[in-house]
């Protein structure tokens, strides 16, 4: 639906549940023909991404001590408040 290229994911139910498959084709006029199914899934969408886009919003604004500040808070190991996880990654942290 986003023009994008398929990927793979994988995803493990809990529970016993019912999967549907269909075409996209198929999922385009269902959007198209039942209103109720369409703001269904704008919500569903909206729920998803908003976190991530506010979150992404916000630290776009933040100074590079800000920046730096939120990092640290978040590596923060909330169940030992007497020190913190710095983890390294791939890239450095920008400023």
């Amino acid at each position: 639906m986003a023009e994008q290229p398929i990927y793979a994911a994988n995803v493990q139910a809990v529970t016993p549940c019912t999967t549907l498959s269909m075409p996209t084709s198929t999922f385009w006029h269902w959007l198209e023909s039942d209103t109720s199914f369409s703001l269904l899934m704008a919500q569903l969408v909206a729920t998803k991404m908003y976190p991530s886009s506010n979150n992404n919003g916000t630290i776009k604004f933040m100074s590079g001590k800000q920046k730096l500040l939120h990092y640290l808070i978040d590596q923060h190991l909330p169940y030992d408040k007497s020190y913190f996880t710095l983890t390294i990654k791939k890239y450095p942290i920008s400023l």
